[in-house]
């Protein structure tokens, strides 16, 4: 470009940034962070980040060749975008194409409510969730239903559960930030509560274990609340190291737990294999190991008294006599 055509340009983005005016670009290339875009002898960026939902990259796993693969197909294609970042000294600009949308986004968003019930069509699948495509024509809007909004119990792999093109029922749990936040789960009744009423502090019950950790199991009950045992209740003398851990129980198969504690509102289920026998003549042992140490810390106090003491005399008695002066 000429220079006047340059500075004519340099001056119409700096406008277009301070006043917050969307503009029209062409993605030129792309890599695995985003959009490269040219505009004269400025570099522009768009990060995945700054995507439209419409272009966001849903891949499932997060894998990044394939979330590349998507970039590359959006190359040559007009972007409307607005200016998040004007360096004129480095002749750097950094677009976001989500805020370009952000009028539109508003109109979509006044048009639902939240706590409303609707039915949505699956349009992704990542691993922190999936996205819904809910309502039509120009009042379609994508959400997202977080992995922990899908349901009550632990989830860990969602493309057993779904896949795009399923219709599901969800609920609208907000619209924060112009983000539409969605949850399967809360269409159901929380089984934590009905729990509740049929569990109580030290009932056995039988559980199914769905994992394995370095510091114990998890455990699900009435195919719904999951607990977890930690290694200090595997056994009662002292616990078991991970390797015996794996030898001893199986992914799927169902044992015999213990509750020893319970909060509901937290979601949090404390179990374990110890009997009550058990648990009390560790807790007996634990009483004799503090009174022990109780004990030794007082003979080491009154030891210690006694040796200042004689040590106290012993200065007296080795002190010389001053003469009285007449």
């Amino acid at each position: 470009l000429r220079r006047a055509d340059q500075e004519r340009l340099n001056d119409d983005l700096k406008a277009k940034f301070q006043e917050g005016k969307t503009v029209d670009v062409i993605v030129k290339e792309a890599n695995k962070g985003g959009l490269l875009i040219d505009i004269g002898d400025y570099q522009g960026f768009l990060p995945v980040s700054q995507l439209a939902s419409r272009h966001y990259p849903k891949v499932d796993g997060g894998d990044p060749d394939k979330i590349f693969s998507r970039l590359k197909d959006l190359m040559g294609e007009t972007l409307e975008v607005k200016i998040i970042n004007f360096d004129s000294n480095a002749k750097k600009l950094i677009f976001s194409e989500k805020a370009a949308g952000d009028r539109e986004q508003e109109e979509k968003l006044s048009q639902i409510k939240e706590g409303e019930t609707v039915e949505g069509t699956v349009t992704g699948i990542v691993d922190f969730g999936i996205f819904v495509k809910i309502g039509e024509g120009k009042s379609e809007i994508e959400g997202l239903v977080h992995i922990s909004e899908i349901a009550w119990g632990r989830v860990t792999n969602l493309t057993e559960l779904y896949k795009v093109g399923d219709k599901i029922k969800v609920l609208i749990v907000s619209t924060d930030e112009n983000r539409v936040s969605l949850s399967v789960k809360r269409l159901q009744n929380d089984p934590w509560r009905t729990a509740a009423k049929k569990y109580k502090i030290s009932d056995t019950m039988n559980g199914e274990v769905t994992k394995i950790t370095d510091y114990g199991l998890f455990v699900r009950i009435d195919n719904e609340i999951d607990g977890l045992v930690h290694l200090s209740e595997m056994m009662a003398e002292k616990a078991e190291k991970i390797e015996d851990i794996s030898e001893k129980f199986e992914i799927g198969k169902k044992y015999n737990f213990r509750i020893i504690s319970f909060d509901p509102d937290a979601h949090r289920l404390g179990l374990s294999l110890k009997s009550e026998d058990d648990d009390s003549k560790d807790k007996k042992k634990i009483a004799i190991t503090e009174d022990k140490k109780e004990k030794k810390v007082s003979k080491t106090v009154a030891k210690t008294k006694t040796t200042v003491k004689k040590k106290e005399v012993s200065t007296e008695k080795t002190k010389p006599k001053t003469e009285e002066v007449l």
